[in-house]
């Protein structure tokens, strides 16, 4: 199930999904070799995928993953410059980070943030956000501004997130909390 999808300047179209099993058509298989993340790692994983603005044809797709699940509400963005920015909920420990990012698994589950390359074969950071207990996402929940900042809206029960210059710089009780960045 496709549950996001963005547009680029020239209508290439971004497509933010996940797959649990199975294989693809053999010309779908084959866009997967010209991404990042050629095969899935974990029991379900996230797939990213540019389709050409005719639909003619899908230019590169990749995997997202690591050992364990990834949700199945990912969001997906896409600059001016065309890199791609992914965001999904987490269950592995071992997704794709780059340094100078948060390489550390957190919790029980937590965001994970991408930024792809236009080709789709190199990942320019990955990252995880998250606290000692869970982080969700949910569709849609990813935004560039003109600058192209990228803008982050999740769901948290952690008490130990953290807030930087923050409306609210504490967790509020109850069942859930909205967090952003």
């Amino acid at each position: 199930v496709i549950r996001d999808i963005d547009i680029d300047h020239a209508g290439n179209v971004y497509l933010a999904s996940s797959r649990q099993s199975g294989t693809y058509p053999g010309a779908i298989e084959s866009a997967f070799q010209l991404g990042f993340q050629k095969t899935p790692k974990g029991s379900q994983d996230g797939v990213v995928a540019k389709v050409k603005s005719d639909g003619s044809q899908l230019v590169w797709a990749t995997h997202l993953g690591g050992s364990n699940a990834e949700g199945s509400s990912p969001s997906i963005r896409v600059d001016t410059q065309g890199n791609m920015y992914y965001l999904v909920s987490t269950t592995s420990q071992n997704m794709p980070t780059t340094p100078g990012c948060d390489q550390t698994f957190n919790g029980n589950r937590d965001i994970y943030v991408a930024k792809l390359s236009p080709n789709g074969n190199n990942l320019l950071y990955g990252t995880y956000i998250g606290g000692s207990a869970i982080e969700w996402d949910g569709v849609h929940q990813l935004a560039l501004d003109n600058s192209g900042n990228l803008f982050v809206v999740f769901f948290t029960v952690s008490q130990d997130l953290p807030i930087v210059n923050g409306y609210q710089s504490r967790f509020g009780g109850g069942n859930s909390d909205g967090h952003g960045f």
